[in-house]
């Protein structure tokens, strides 16, 4: 029996160390193959894009057992695949949203799996108070969800269903995260996920210069349209969604940037001048991205990210603890905030036409007077009417901040807070909102353009707060870390915090609730911030 292959896998899972650099290497060896390869044959060799997938699969495969690296390439495949928008459609529901098998929850089950045999049955997982409170507070707003599409007030009981299922598939790759980081180390995380992220903005680059997507939809490509374009010097691109490499558009690929830009600072800014070169690069890259995504929300987010950066190493300076690392996070973050404002500065003087209220923006009209259409009292309306002109007016005090999208905006956030003040306990179940949202002045399919708010609406006081503690509790390990580490580790922890911050900051404008691959980087860097707490011993 022992020469058996799966008794040799088996046994390797249970006693090998593991190696960080293998998770380095399979990751680069799998990018490489998604981003490379397999567009590469399927473009120019006119061979389908199923079989270039499936023959990179087993290149990969034969590769982890060649080299012995079976449970490190399961591990890191988990963080790899979780970019990629490839999936199966298993079931679809009004308002046209859908439950997808995605390729990464083949591998992260198959990840689990092996993970638990490795610390069964002489490792007890132990987990800290606090750590404690952002796991159950995550897994009390998933039970709720499934409550609310029970008995919450929508008209789709299967839209929310539907809801509940993607919340649990977060729940269970942030736990399959945290096990991979407590039996391995945080950069067999972070590494894998900043590489995949990162070959995913090279090939979007790839994408913006071609001026469209290439139609690899079975990997992921969105087929997101053009909205305008502008220049770069002598160069003219197309603004639009369809650069977003495999991760279905542009603004899923920002939000997911948003996430590892702070980390690559904070982590890649040392050892060598071509790693503060690479990091630059990404910076420059990460901002035409940005534009062409044609989000003002990116731009304020990444504007928010590189301010966190630079304050952290203001407080790191004060505690005398600045080194050569810290000065390049602040060149590469001072670049950032730069070279971003210069992109938008050169949009304010030729603007092109307004596009965020297309493909997942929403459209709506020029003025509030669709505001509390759904309430029963005059003076709570006039009451909503003017606070939203109010904060119009506000606005369009900010230079370069588009304000067209705003009133419809603002006709959402008001919309939800109603539903979760007339439906506190179980809200109107998730999914439902677009089809709702013509009793309350809204465009027919529009969803809520804010995270917390579309939660709310979901599944009532009771689930939002459940995620609400879940993401502070997360933030309040990461954030204290940066503080009370010592100064490179303590650097790392001020970028996955920083990322947080910046995620949410972009979530608070746009229907990031609904982006599944950017949600799933987001609940694997949780299960990262948490399997980082205590090693195995």
């Amino acid at each position: 029996m022992e020469n058996f292959p799966a008794h040799r896998i088996l046994v390797s899972v249970r006693t090998d160390d593991l190696d960080t650099n293998a998770f380095l290497s399979t990751s680069l060896v799998l990018v490489t193959l998604l981003t490379t390869f397999v567009p590469f044959i399927t473009l120019l060799g006119n061979v389908s894009l199923i079989v270039t997938v499936a023959g990179a699969g087993i290149v990969y495969m034969i590769f982890l057992f060649s080299t012995g690296t079976i449970l490190e390439g399961i591990g890191s495949a988990v963080f790899v695949l979780a970019v990629f928008n490839a999936n199966v459609p298993i079931l679809s529901v009004s308002g046209g949203s859908q439950f997808n098998l995605l390729l990464v929850d083949i591998v992260a089950i198959l990840a689990f799996v092996m993970f638990v045999a490795r610390r069964y049955p002489d490792k007890s997982l132990e987990i800290s108070p606090i750590e404690k409170l952002a796991f159950s507070a995550f897994g009390c707003f998933v039970a709720w969800s499934f409550i609310s599409a029970i008995v919450g007030h929508g008209p789709s009981q299967l839209s929310g269903f539907v809801f509940a299922l993607t919340q649990t598939r977060y729940l269970f790759l942030f736990v399959t995260s945290m096990l991979i980081i407590r039996e391995s180390c945080i950069e067999c995380g972070i590494y894998p996920l900043l590489i995949s992220i990162f070959g995913n903005l090279l090939f979007s680059l790839v994408e913006i210069i071609n001026g469209g997507a290439f139609g690899l939809t079975y990997l992921g490509e969105g087929y997101g349209r053009v909205f305008s374009q502008f220049m770069i010097g002598p160069i003219i691109l197309n603004a639009g969604m369809y650069a977003g490499g495999f991760a279905d558009n542009s603004r899923v690929l920002t939000a997911m940037i948003l996430i590892a830009l702070p980390i690559a600072l904070s982590t890649f800014n040392y050892r060598s001048w071509s790693n503060v070169l690479f990091s630059m690069v990404l910076v420059v890259a990460a901002s035409i991205l940005i534009r062409v995504s044609e989000t003002d929300a990116g731009w304020m987010a990444l504007l928010v990210t590189s301010s966190i950066m630079l304050a952290y190493v203001v407080y790191y300076g004060i505690r005398n603890a600045v080194c050569e690392r810290h000065g390049w996070t602040t060149t590469n973050a001072i670049v950032a905030i730069t070279f971003t404002t210069f992109l938008y500065l050169k949009r304010s003087v030729k603007s092109a036409p307004s596009s965020d209220t297309t493909i997942g923006a929403g459209t709506g009209g020029s003025s509030s007077s669709g505001t509390g259409t759904a309430s029963n009292s005059p003076s709570a309306a006039d009451f909503s009417i003017r606070l939203a002109d109010g904060v119009i007016e506000l606005f369009s005090y900010i230079p370069f901040i588009s304000s067209n999208t705003l009133p419809v905006r603002l006709d959402q956030y008001i919309a939800a807070i109603k539903i979760g003040l007339q439906y506190p306990l179980f809200g109107i179940g998730g999914l439902n909102f677009v089809l709702v949202s013509e009793s309350f002045g809204l465009p027919k399919g529009m969803a809520i353009h804010n995270t917390i708010l579309a939660y709310l609406a979901a599944t009532g006081f009771v689930g939002v707060l459940g995620y609400l503690i879940s993401v502070t509790a997360l933030l309040y390990v990461s954030f204290n870390r940066s503080i009370s580490l010592k100064y490179d580790d303590s650097l790392l922890w001020a970028g996955i915090t920083t990322s947080m911050l910046g995620f949410h900051a972009f979530s608070f404008w746009v229907t990031a609730h609904d982006w599944v691959q950017a949600q799933t980087v987001f609940w694997l860097i949780g299960g990262i911030i948490l399997g980082a707490n205590k090693r195995r011993s």
